[in-house]
């Protein structure tokens, strides 16, 4: 949905440090806020419940919302990425009043698909104890319709209303998972105190969504639901990039829980690995500062250049005229991506360095420097392919898309599982390697597209052709 962020770029642009500070702030929630809220929870949680509720209930605990964000990433990840193309051609052609109905159908369709999906893995694949199937499907669940809110907010102006939701379900996830520990009530009711804090944010982005955009025309019932699920059909590449970019991310952890050897069972049935999991996820936190800086600016930029090329071509101009405006967006694009990609090697060389000082502060394991150092070193490339990737399905590259993140999955896949055999002083590395290979992929099919784009717009996109 390019272009949605321009009052946080007059935001950026007012001209004080904490203006600037604050739109970046408030485009990190806009990019990744589920995932911050719980990893800022979850570490509030721990040291707050480790005396309280002891390392096996808070394992048990932690691991428990890490398997509820893979699930939900994965199940919900094809209906929140078609429900943000829907709405923001909806946008486009100014017909406001169809957004609620995709938001509401969205999350209606992100809801069941999420709780089948869980069901399925955690009781009858896992057969874990009622309890937790519930505890596990019930956050899963809510988890997915944070995704589906997060991915429309972004069309909205009041950013500082998006920042107070995910505070106050911040507050909220914390003061219901501890509330849970402190009463000795066990993971499960610690997981779902968690999510209710989540079901807070959902319901009030939920809220501000349909108050912003009002619903003014009543279709047949069940309409939006169909429209959504005709989004799904009717963009395989779509749905099938948006499955392989979450899978991408996760198939690492699945081959060390299942293959490595090296895994871990909690008391009520989850695997993991703790000493790989914890690593790239801390790994993973040196990113938000490139994607804030994705939304606030190489968004904004690129979204004015591509509005004045394709005004070019509606308002008919010579040839050379509508190439002049292509060049100066290939140019803006790549020039800022390329900026991006510096400021996200800097972030990622200062976490490198700091690695020793962060695992003796955390109480890691020595073990675990390399896997971290590689994951920030991984993070670059993530961002090359989270910025390219992007740009190209705003520019209806949909095919590019799922290609690229189909590369990135199989490589992890590949590699990850080929590296196990030579022991523990390369984990990580197959991460770092398969995310570098697709991300300068998706930056030279960027390149080569941006090269071509006035063919792809005029000609291989125009649906009267």
């Amino acid at each position: 949905m390019a272009g949605i962020n321009f009052p946080l770029r007059s935001l950026y642009e007012g001209g004080t440090i904490v203006e600037r500070l604050g739109s970046h702030g408030h485009a990190a929630i806009v990019a990744v806020g589920p995932w911050l809220l719980a990893v800022i929870s979850i570490g509030v949680i721990t040291i707050v419940s480790t005396k309280i509720a002891g390392s096996s209930v808070l394992i048990d605990f932690r691991t428990g919302v890490m398997y509820c964000f893979s699930v939900s990433l994965v199940g919900a990840g094809p209906v929140t990425i078609v429900a943000a193309r829907l709405s923001a051609n909806s946008l486009y052609a100014r017909r406001f009043s169809d957004v609620p109905g995709v938001f509401l159908a969205a999350s209606a369709l992100a809801f069941i698909l999420v709780t089948v999906l869980s069901v399925i893995l955690f009781w009858l694949l896992m057969g874990l104890r009622l309890t937790d199937v519930i505890a596990l499907t019930y956050c899963s669940a809510i988890v997915s319709l944070t995704w589906v809110s997060v991915s429309l907010v972004g069309s909205l102006k009041r950013y500082r209303h998006v920042t107070l939701a995910f505070s106050i379900g911040l507050a909220l996830a914390v003061i219901g998972a501890t509330a849970a520990a402190l009463m000795n009530l066990g993971s499960d009711v610690m997981v779902s105190g968690f999510a209710a804090g989540l079901m807070v944010t959902y319901l009030i982005l939920g809220a501000l969504i349909l108050t912003a955009f009002p619903a003014t025309q009543t279709g047949a019932p069940g309409s939006d639901f169909r429209r959504v699920s005709s989004g799904l059909v009717c963009n395989p590449a779509l749905v099938l990039g948006a499955l392989f970019a979450a899978a991408a991310n996760w198939i690492d952890k699945w081959i060390m829980w299942t293959w490595s050897g090296r895994a871990e069972t909690t008391v009520t049935g989850l695997v993991h690995a703790p000493s790989y999991d914890s690593s790239m996820f801390l790994a993973y936190l040196a990113i938000i500062p490139s994607l804030s800086t994705f939304v606030v600016l190489i968004e904004t930029d690129f979204f004015t250049k591509y509005r004045a090329f394709v005004h070019a071509i509606l308002a008919r101009n010579t040839l050379r005229t509508v190439e002049e405006y292509r060049d100066e967006l290939d140019t803006i694009t790549m020039t800022s991506i390329t900026q991006g990609v510096v400021f996200q090697l800097s972030i990622s060389a200062v976490f490198i360095v700091s690695t020793p000082l962060i695992v003796s502060s955390f109480g890691l394991q020595y073990g675990q420097v390399a896997i971290m150092q590689l994951g920030a070193l991984a993070v670059v490339f993530q961002f090359v392919l989270f910025a390219a990737s992007s740009v190209l399905l705003y520019i209806d590259r949909s095919r590019a898309f799922a290609a690229v993140h189909l590369g990135a999955l199989l490589l992890n896949g590949c590699l990850t599982a080929g590296l196990l055999r030579y022991g523990e002083a390369y984990d990580g590395l197959g991460f770092m390697l398969s995310f570098m290979a697709s991300g300068i992929a998706a930056y030279l099919i960027l390149a080569a597209t941006l090269r071509n784009l006035t063919y792809f717009t005029m000609f291989a996109n125009n649906p009267a052709l």
